[in-house]
Order: structure tokens, then sequence, then C-alpha cells
């Protein structure tokens, strides 16, 4: 993606289940001098550590792998990958019904774009929403690159 470059931080995942792997991207970021940041539970919501390789995370709630540093603070996020099992082309997504991902994007600054990331296959026409859950700025697939407006 266009948008992102060096000097930035970007929060990428492990995956679980049936979620496209972001973590193949880790080591083409570190190469690129970004920031990169995984997710892990603390209560109700994610925070994030750094990791430079996969080996700096271990298995955490349910046995995902999660970062083992220290937290940053999340306000410098400049990029959220959000893993999904199903999304659509107005930005919804259908996580795995924990709400961490949901609870954590409505704390995040409006400046964070937040990137689903999925098979093109997961990408259907509409997925049932409530007033609570956050919507996606932009979804990259292994065919596209799709800009919500």
């Amino acid at each position: 993606m266009p948008m992102i470059a060096a000097d930035r931080t970007v929060a990428l995942y492990s995956r679980l289940g049936p979620e496209a792997d972001a973590s193949f991207a880790l080591p083409l970021l570190v190469e690129r001098d970004i920031a990169v940041v995984f997710p892990r539970v603390e209560g109700e919501l994610l925070e994030f550590a750094p990791a430079s390789s996969l080996d700096d995370l271990d298995p955490g709630y349910r046995r995902v792998l999660e970062p083992k540093g220290l937290a940053i603070d999340s306000s410098t996020l400049d990029v959220i990958v959000v893993p999904g099992v199903a999304f659509d082309r107005e930005g919804g997504r259908l996580g795995q019904g924990g709400g961490h991902y949901d609870r954590t994007l409505a704390l995040l600054s409006a400046k964070t774009l937040r990137v689903g990331f999925c098979f093109a296959c997961q990408i259907v026409e509409r997925v049932p929403r409530e007033d609570h859950d956050e919507l996606l700025d932009a979804l990259v697939t292994e065919d596209e690159l799709i800009y919500i407006d």
C-alpha cells in the first residue's frame, strides 16, 4: 500500500483459523524501517507491542501469537491491519466474536488508517452490523486494493 511509508507504525496480527495471515509482511516492513507492532488481548481491549521477528511472539489469548514486549501508546499507530472472517465493500467486517478489535478501533485516532486484510473470497455483499461495529478505510486482498469512501 503506497500510504505505508518509513517513519510509520503499522500494527499487524497473527491469524486465527480462517483469517488471512498478515504476519508474512513483517520482514518486508522491518526491511523498510517501518515500526511494526502486534496486538495482545488485555482485558476487553487490545494493546500493541513491537515485534521485529516472529520470534518476538508467544502464544496468548486463544493461542494466537502475541508480542512479549512493553506496550506502546496506541495513539502512535498510523496503520492497523485488521483480521476477520468476512468483509464488505462498505468497510464492514465480521470478526470472530470477541469484540476486541471493535472496542479498540473505537478508541483509536481518526487518523489511524484501518485496513482489512483478507482473501477475495471473504468479501461478501454485506456483513451483519450492529451499532458498536467499527468500519474500515480500506481492504487488501490477493487481487485488489479497495479504498472505502
